[in-house]
């Protein structure tokens, strides 16, 4: 009898757990639904009238610009856009770098054009790849005005026929004319880099002789990768001559785990060169124990000095999951470097509240490598800082799913100022630039549903003008 009892009293219980877990589900939809056919332009029309420092702002769901075929052909609502970087021409306007619907992506906007049509806004807008899966993690404008996009391909066909060889991906890099009147024209330069196995390129620079600096992460033994023999992948630093001959284009290139003999999974992901025209790299190292945990790395070296051995290379964080995501040279002589922790001992004990899962993470390091002053801040993936006039750093990130602009005081780095951005949607902000009128430039991924398509958002805030 008391068995039936016990069955009876089972039965109900499992029912009221599926009861509960479909009304959180029926509310999950209904909200989605909610978001999702919520027209996106009222949204922002919404916000930008309520954040009067929003100078420009330019957003897509339905298409670019109605004249331009191409731009309909890779920019509508069936599009998947997702971008990497942005930066400020020499004509004030704004380049954007990405990957749209499994090509790479560039787009200049015209942010003087905000009050006009969207046709006016968009000047160049074309997508760059072939059958396989390509994009372009990082750009520069070079001296003579063009677009260096570097970035990572899969494909043989399109764009890559001919340039292509490695059965795997190949760290990619392109020149690009903005100023073309159609894509054909635009190509200056379209070169792969790599070897037998998979190669990627994550940032670009242009050095104080001409010359480009990429950064990225090599899984190959052969090729252009010369001196590898670490398992895994390595880092990978080349400094690229583009008027030269192919296979004389590379000035320098180098892999640094058989040099430090720390071996590990590295990204790349900023590159800068320092006033001793030096080139200084940062990102982190993922290790397999205990939890493919990841570690902070900063690297320096010389590009003139082909020996391999860097001026310093640094690891940094504790035991939990922390890598850095930006660095700036500031007027201090110190490196500054922003990224994320999720660390309470190492290089963070006293440092991070222990109740916190992920911090921002910002320090400042010396010319020997060593932290000078560490701090931590609430916050998601930070993106990249810059110092300003004032001396103070200004860092962009994601917090409660909006993008979060945070103003920090250089000497004892409390919060000056701090603003989020972004209505009703989620938004993770991708990068972010300085221009010089003394705004930032930010893109950022806007989603109206989880785990929905995301659309392109580029907007310009105002701020007191940033160090050049």
């Amino acid at each position: 009898m008391s068995s039936g009892k016990e069955t009876k009293k089972s039965y109900k219980f499992f029912i009221g757990v599926f009861l509960a877990f479909l009304s959180v589900a029926l509310v999950f939809i209904i909200y989605t639904l909610f978001i999702y056919f919520k027209e996106p332009s009222k949204i922002f029309e919404k916000h930008n009238s309520f954040d009067k420092d929003v100078i420009f702002s330019y957003y897509t769901r339905k298409g670019a610009a109605a004249e331009n075929n191409d731009v309909n052909k890779y920019v509508d609502k069936d599009a998947h856009a997702v971008v990497y970087d942005v930066i400020e021409t020499y004509d004030g306007c704004l380049v954007v770098a990405g990957m749209l619907n499994n090509d790479g992506w560039i787009m200049k906007l015209n942010p003087r054009n905000a009050e006009k049509s969207v046709q006016s806004e968009v000047l160049f807008n074309y997508c760059y790849g072939g059958e396989m899966e390509d994009k372009f993690s990082g750009i520069v404008q070079t001296e003579d005005g063009f677009i260096a996009a570097v970035g990572e391909t899969e494909s043989y066909s399109g764009d890559l026929s001919g340039v292509k060889s490695n059965p795997k991906s190949d760290l990619w890099l392109m020149i690009i004319d903005t100023s073309a009147k159609n894509k054909e024209d635009s190509i200056i330069f379209n070169r792969c880099y790599g070897g037998d196995w998979y190669d990627t390129g994550r940032c670009v620079i242009q050095t104080s002789d001409k010359c480009l600096a990429v950064a990225g992460s090599t899984y190959s033994h052969s090729g252009d990768v010369l001196g590898k023999n670490t398992p895994g992948w390595d880092i990978w630093l080349l400094k690229i001559d583009p008027k030269k001959v192919k296979h004389k284009d590379i000035r320098y290139g180098r892999t640094f785990g058989d040099a430090v003999k720390i071996f590990g999974d590295y990204n790349a992901n900023c590159l800068i060169e320092t006033k001793d025209k030096c080139l200084v790299l940062c990102g982190n190292r993922r290790v397999d124990e205990p939890a493919y945990d990841r570690q902070a790395f900063l690297l320096k070296v010389n590009p003139d000095d082909h020996s391999g051995m860097p001026l310093f290379f640094r690891l940094f964080g504790g035991s939990g999951n922390d890598f850095f995501s930006g660095v700036t040279e500031t007027d201090d002589g110190y490196l500054t470097v922003c990224g994320n922790t999720s660390s309470t001992d190492g290089d963070l004990k006293g440092i991070n509240n222990e109740s916190k899962q992920q911090s921002i993470w910002i320090a400042k390091i010396d010319r020997a490598g060593s932290i000078v002053s560490n701090k931590c801040y609430d916050g998601d993936i930070c993106r990249g800082l810059v110092q300003m006039n004032d001396g103070s750093l200004t860092v962009c990130t994601n917090k409660k799913s909006m993008v979060y602009i945070m103003n920090i005081d250089n000497i004892n780095g409390n919060i000056i100022s701090e603003k989020y951005y972004g209505v009703d949607v989620f938004n993770t902000s991708m990068a972010f630039a300085q221009t010089k009128d003394g705004s930032f430039a930010v893109v950022a991924s806007v989603s109206h549903e989880l785990f929905g398509k995301l659309y392109p958002w580029v907007f310009k805030v105002s701020g007191s003008k940033a160090k050049e």
